[in-house]
């Protein structure tokens, strides 16, 4: 796997990016954690001649922690699919990780999928956010700038008052086909029953805990109450004016970090 590397050390931190397929989406989140910690972004793969699915992608973090944390257990942090993934990967294998990290966490069940989805149409000009997106691939047949056009669409969705954008190391062309075959995979993992009670796994293992702006789409305390009684140890810690990604936000960025400094810092006072 391509990865990007921050700071230094022997407490190490893998911070795993959403999308899916939003490949580099997360460097500003990872970046400034280098300051105390040695913290990777890995870069999930790309669609090839095999359907990406959530066992491959759970199989290569698997792969990257073994190659890269030097026999010690990381923390993981993982965005939106990112966080999901990292569940996915902490109930394969328990053993691998001391503590994990969701920020603004997707969607487990229907009811909160049903939240998701009246607050996404809610902030969708017109009230349909289907209806837009389909518009879209009328009006933008090349995909790249559908894919800008989507990003104009999902900002009042996701966003409260974001930063200035900061502009991101790795640019390259979104890739579609992996980001449906991912999300469709996990859906139907969702639909067998697999996820989320296999996250009983990790139950007791470590800790486990929840970073989520309030105004989120993804319904944060609905989604914590999904998971609360398969990991009783998750913690809750929400953030006001705060959209989908709570360090490019204006009124949380600050709040943020010296949360997540502080999280993360516990999490090392323990050995191996």
């Amino acid at each position: 796997m391509q990865y990007a590397e921050y700071g230094s050390g022997d407490q190490h931190v893998i911070v795993v990016h959403g999308g899916p397929a939003a490949r580099g989406s997360v460097e500003h989140l990872a970046r400034p954690l280098g300051d105390a910690f040695c913290v990777f972004e890995p870069y999930q793969r790309r669609s090839d001649d095999q359907p990406l699915t959530v066992a491959r992608h759970v199989a290569d973090l698997h792969a990257f922690i073994h190659e890269y944390c030097c026999e010690t257990r990381p923390v993981v942090i993982g965005h939106s699919w990112g966080a999901m993934l990292a569940l996915a990967h902490a109930a394969a294998h328990p053993n691998d990780v001391r503590a994990i990290g969701l920020v603004g966490c997707g969607t487990f069940d229907q009811s909160a999928r049903n939240e998701f989805e009246r607050l996404r149409d809610e902030r969708t000009e017109g009230g349909d956010y289907k209806a837009a997106q389909r518009q879209l691939e009328i009006d933008y047949p090349d995909l790249q700038d559908r894919m800008d056009a989507w990003d104009e669409l999902l900002s009042p969705i996701y966003d409260y008052e974001p930063l200035p954008k900061q502009p991101r190391t790795l640019n390259e062309p979104f890739d579609l086909r992996g980001h449906t075959e991912t999300w469709n995979d996990m859906l139907r993992c969702q639909t067998e029953g697999d996820y989320p009670a296999s996250f009983i796994n990790f139950q007791g293992r470590g800790r486990v805990a929840m970073f989520h702006g309030n105004d989120d789409p993804h319904p944060g305390r609905m989604i914590r109450d999904g998971l609360l009684p398969i990991l009783p140890q998750l913690t809750y810690h929400e953030f006001k004016r705060c959209g989908h990604e709570p360090w490019l936000e204006k009124h949380a960025h600050d709040a943020f970090f010296r949360s997540l400094h502080d999280w993360l810092a516990q999490q090392f006072t323990t050995t191996d």
